[in-house]
């Protein structure tokens, strides 16, 4: 799982934005012959799906759930919503350039270019349609992170909400940990799974009874065709 850091380390932001739901469905055909409880997703992503994709999240969320796999999310929602110190103001103020007044740029008893009486002035840069696109942006991330929290809490991983780059690379090496501390644990249900329709889901709870132990376990399953 050393693979995570790498690809966080390497390309944290794709050029294009993938098709996260072609993403998962592929996802669950390639990992449909592991055994089960070495089927594990990561989803490094903000869960914003590009339009024109050829499967929704309805059928990409039933594929990746039928192959009894646990998703871990590294989802960059929180980051690219915080508001950067570092980029420039879009208010500016100071002198005016002397051809904003062309009274006393045309003062003919002083060289082009000087003025006896400078402007001052405040410049506001405003982009109402960026800004609208913005806000739009802003409002999916804040969707998909409600999916892909249940998404990883269902199957029995984790989601990551990182504030910084340097965030992601430790979370990604968190995942790894947690993969590596995975157990497959078995059970006798009450009802036998000969009585119950293929795809049927059935919830499960998993409990401790050591104190002070913590864990983490799928919500149920669907029951496999014969």
């Amino acid at each position: 799982m050393d693979e995570v850091s790498r690809v966080l380390k390497t390309q944290l932001f794709a050029g294009k934005r993938s098709r996260i739901f072609e993403t998962m469905t592929a996802a669950a055909k390639l990992l449909a012959d592991q055994p089960e409880g070495s089927r594990h997703v990561v989803l490094i992503t903000d869960g914003v799906e590009t339009p024109g994709g050829k499967v929704d999240l309805d059928e990409a969320l039933k594929q990746i759930r039928g192959l009894m796999a646990t998703v871990h999310v590294i989802s960059y929602t929180t980051l690219v919503r915080q508001k950067d110190d570092k980029q420039p103001s879009k208010i500016t103020a100071g002198q005016l350039p002397n051809s904003s007044n062309p009274i006393t740029a045309n003062d003919p008893t002083l060289p082009s270019g000087v003025t006896r009486s400078p402007s001052f002035g405040v410049g506001i840069t405003f982009d109402p349609a960026m800004r609208r696109v913005r806000k739009a942006y802003e409002a999916d991330t804040k969707k998909s992170e409600k999916w892909l929290t249940n998404l990883a809490e269902e199957t029995g991983g984790r989601i990551f909400l990182p504030k910084s780059t340097s965030e992601m690379i430790s979370e990604g090496e968190e995942v790894a940990r947690e993969i590596g501390a995975e157990y497959v644990v078995t059970y006798r249900p009450t009802r036998p799974l000969a009585e119950a329709a293929p795809g049927e889901y059935r919830k499960i709870e998993v409990a401790s009874r050591r104190v002070g132990l913590y864990l983490r376990s799928r919500r149920g399953y669907a029951v496999p065709k014969p």
